[in-house]
């Protein structure tokens, strides 16, 4: 049985050639050299420019958790397929919807990657680089910003479409001119309820978690996405309600 370590390794190599060859014969375009290769166990991206090139095949393994369609294939050390029908299908389903949402809304969330354009096997996205820079603190007038362009419901309904139930160190850009902030990993972003606005930020030195609403739900609600992987019960707290 192949450790998942090498499996997403063997996996990572041919999907980066494979991201070359598609984006040849899609639009052109020779990657150069050393793109693509980040130290992610996968990737679904190479950016070139100010562009960002999605590579739908490897969004679909990124959100299939390496095609084990497991919900945290972190769980196990050897790899092992979810057998599960009806749980299978759902995953496809879900990702299905996040393309149409790339296709159709996610330029309505401002907060999150302009959205120019659709290839064959790529979803185009704007880079955001030289004008930008990383966020690991929010300001007041950032979590303000953040609320503000947040949108709470998708499309109506009881979900929203969010990254923040992820860590978010080093997936917040900030502009240098505007203070205009975008969230940059698009591999984050997912379906959820909706509930209390709250981003966790977390690199050993850096564990804080910000609460941008006041808490209408428990604390363990609010952290249990991050408990699987991170020390948040240990985190620094900082409110920035609005008022």
């Amino acid at each position: 049985m192949i450790s998942m370590k090498e499996y997403l390794r063997q996996e990572k190599i041919k999907r980066l050639h494979q991201v070359k060859a598609d984006l040849m014969t899609d639009l052109g375009i020779e990657v150069p050299a050393g793109k693509g290769f980040t130290r992610s166990d996968m990737f679904h991206f190479v950016a070139i420019g100010d562009k960002k090139y999605v590579h739908k095949d490897s969004m679909r393994f990124v959100l299939t958790n390496g095609l084990t369609y497991h919900l945290h294939e972190a769980l196990f050390d050897t790899l092992m397929i979810n057998q599960n029908v009806e749980e299978r299908r759902l995953i496809d389903e879900n990702v299905e919807r996040m393309f149409r949402f790339f296709r159709e809304d996610i330029n309505d969330f401002k907060l999150y990657p302009e959205y120019l354009e659709e290839t064959e096997r790529f979803f185009i996205f704007r880079y955001y680089d030289d004008d930008w820079e990383n966020i690991d603190f929010l300001t007041k007038e950032d979590a303000k910003f953040i609320r503000q362009h947040y949108v709470k419901t998708y499309k109506g309904g009881k979900e929203t479409i969010t990254p923040f139930y992820n860590q978010m160190l080093n997936k917040l850009v900030k502009n240098k001119s505007t203070g205009a902030i975008k969230m940059v990993d698009l591999k984050s972003l997912e379906f959820r309820p909706k509930t209390d606005l709250a981003i966790y930020m977390y690199n050993g030195p850096i564990n804080d978690l910000y609460l941008l609403e006041r808490r209408f739900v428990t604390k363990k609600k609010i952290i249990a996405p991050f408990a699987i992987d991170y020390p948040v019960d240990q985190a620094r707290i900082i409110k920035y309600y609005a008022w």
